[in-house]
């Protein structure tokens, strides 16, 4: 059993919560959910949409200057702060140059950057020069979303595959709830292996999805050869897995109904997900308690 949490920052406070949140960024789709999820949820801390609003800032540049661009902001929590951290060599270098003339306090190691935000309550609308400030980078977002916005639904899917499709994804998000009452019992895991498996199954027909294919294969196989595995996995290691089944129903509904997207949406994402997830499943909870903050073989792509 593990013997102490896994912490994901570099201030290594012990106190934190448990539970950690994980904002996957690959395109301004991402960036703009993510700002409108603190912008609804944590309107009281200024510090806090302060920081938003630099991060969503830098990683709008980044990500219009930079070919590959997946990495993660994970949010952990203490009784006083909010721990930011994003794990990612290139961009956490990227992203402490950035804010090194910033009056944050954070801290850098080689591959990744944290930063730590007192909870004070404050109210944001106290700070209308702030408010400005961030209603701009939105705007500057949304113009450069507006190039896509008129690309219609892919129609090369038939239409009998989309409903399998829609349906074993709200199969999956539906053994992801059980599971994080009752943990991966056997009939769980049959079931999420079938789900994969038909899901697989269907999108091999289509040469145009290759490289989801691939992602979706390679989860599948996962499944397949790592059932002891799936019976261990802590809560918080399943609210991963639901991130990506979410971000494959995300996938599927952008490209087959909603539109507005490139036939690429979300290749590198997923891709990186699975990687990330592989990792997960391949570490071993058996570690000696003095190595278990050292989660470079997980988070290090």
């Amino acid at each position: 059993m593990r013997k102490r949490q896994k912490i994901i920052n570099i201030f290594d406070d012990e106190m934190i919560s448990s539970i950690k949140q994980v904002f996957s960024i690959s395109d301004e789709d991402d960036l703009d959910q993510c700002w409108h999820y603190f912008h609804h949820h944590y309107q009281e801390s200024k510090g806090l949409q302060n920081f938003i609003a630099l991060f969503y800032e830098f990683s709008n540049q980044f990500i219009m200057n930079t070919e590959k661009h997946f990495f993660d902001l994970i949010l952990e929590k203490s009784k006083d702060d909010f721990l930011f951290t994003v794990w990612n060599k290139h961009v956490s270098e990227a992203f402490s140059n950035f804010l090194a003339d910033k009056s944050l306090d954070f801290r850098f190691d080689s591959k990744r950057v944290s930063v730590r935000i007192k909870k004070a309550a404050d109210k944001v609308s106290e700070d209308k020069a702030n408010d400005l400030r961030n209603n701009k980078i939105l705007q500057s977002i949304k113009d450069e979303s507006q190039k896509t916005k008129d690309i219609p639904v892919f129609d090369f899917l038939e239409a009998d595959d989309l409903e399998e499709l829609l349906v074993l994804c709200e199969d999956m998000q539906d053994i992801m709830e059980v599971s994080k009452r009752h943990g991966f019992i056997d009939a769980l895991f049959i079931r999420l292996r079938s789900c994969f498996s038909l899901f697989s199954l269907s999108l091999r027909s289509y040469p145009q999805l290759s490289k989801i294919t691939t992602a979706i294969t390679g989860f599948s196989a996962l499944i397949n050869t790592n059932q002891e595995r799936f019976a261990e996995l802590s809560v918080e290691e399943i609210q991963l897995f639901e991130g990506f089944f979410y971000s494959i129903e995300r996938w599927l509904k952008a490209l087959f109904i909603e539109g507005g997207v490139q036939l690429g949406f979300m290749d590198n994402s997923l891709n990186a997900d699975l990687e990330t997830i592989t990792s997960v499943i391949a570490y071993n909870k058996e570690i000696n308690p003095s190595e278990e903050n050292d989660l470079d073989a997980i988070f290090n792509f």
